[in-house]
């Protein structure tokens, strides 16, 4: 008897520890806290972002979510955590796509996919990017600002944020479409661009809508915006398509990724969360201050948004031969 209970105690121990991991494992997402992981430094849009969502989705779980910034190496750092990160949904990022997905086709060596190393969450929000030219410019239209760039192939030059980012790509994309030979300039920021546009340092600038003031106040002259439909956020400026270019589209989105294999209910719960979020009249009015318009999508939508995005700016940068600062 005795040497049974020696052999039935270890197993039993054994027993009550695997039971104990099943209902650890079991318990309901999330039953600690959630982390989300901004590859920028604190203070941007996409940091105010996340800590927008952070703040109304741990209201709802009862769970700290925390805003994590890992700036560093064009945004790939912060990505490649969350790539690494047990795919349990508690490591999450947000990331603006056209970043997110380029980094691909701008950084050598990469040891992540953008597209299958994560499995779409939530899609958060879309904004244009606003084409403003000078006053002085000879084009009052985007077809007459075409017809001066083919006039004179080359001299008309854009500022951007810098080589590889939205404002860059997305007017390569429009130069590529239309058939405009122009110079890419550069530089630290879309503050900076515009600073320079306004000193008449560069002929146009593909902005993000902070440059609206500039557009009401009249210090530039707003052309057209680049998503599908009229933007509120710079309201009487016309699409680039209604504006001559029919079908062409480019848009800043932002969207929250998991870690891939993440389990389905984990990804359905995350998507929940932040959808009732940007339902809420206060959330949407502090993204629309940031210049972002609430979208909320399914994760199969998001995901093929993200799929769409990333073969449409690997095209671009390949045939423009587009390198990374």
């Amino acid at each position: 008897m005795e040497s049974l209970r020696r052999i039935a105690q270890p197993l039993l121990a054994t027993f009550a520890l695997l039971c104990g991991a099943g209902l650890a494992h079991a318990q309901p997402f999330p039953s600690k806290p959630v982390r989300i992981v901004v590859p920028y430094a604190p203070g941007g849009s996409a940091d105010t972002v996340a800590r927008v969502i952070g703040e109304r989705t741990s209201q709802e779980w009862k769970q700290p979510v925390l805003v994590d910034n890992k700036p560093g190496a064009g945004s790939t750092l912060g990505s490649l955590q969350v790539a690494s990160a047990p795919a349990d949904g508690y490591a999450l990022l947000l990331n603006g796509v056209i970043a997110h997905v380029s980094a691909a086709f701008l950084i050598k060596g990469l040891t992540y996919d953008p597209v299958k190393s994560f499995a779409p969450a939530a899609q958060i929000s879309i904004a244009p990017f606003v084409l403003v030219v000078s006053p002085s410019l000879k084009a009052q239209t985007v077809k007459e600002l075409i017809e001066l760039a083919r006039a004179e192939p080359g001299k008309l030059t854009f500022g951007s944020s810098g080589a590889g980012g939205g404002t860059h790509l997305s007017m390569e994309m429009l130069a590529d479409a239309t058939g405009m030979k122009l110079v890419h300039v550069p530089f630290k920021g879309t503050a900076p661009a515009v600073t320079a546009l306004l000193g008449g340092h560069v002929s146009m600038v593909m902005g993000d809508v902070s440059v609206a003031s500039h557009v009401r106040s009249g210090t530039l002259r707003g052309l057209a915006v680049t998503t599908a439909q009229s933007s509120a956020l710079v309201s009487g400026v016309p699409t680039v398509s209604q504006a001559g270019v029919p079908g062409f589209e480019a848009a800043s989105i932002i969207g929250i990724l998991a870690p891939a294999k993440a389990p389905g209910d984990v990804i359905a719960k995350i998507n929940a969360a932040v959808n009732r979020a940007l339902g809420e009249e206060d959330v949407r009015q502090k993204l629309l201050g940031l210049g972002a318009e609430p979208a909320p999508a399914t994760p199969e939508q998001f995901g093929a948004s993200l799929a769409a995005e990333s073969q449409r700016y690997g095209r671009i940068i390949a045939r423009v031969g587009i390198k990374a600062d």
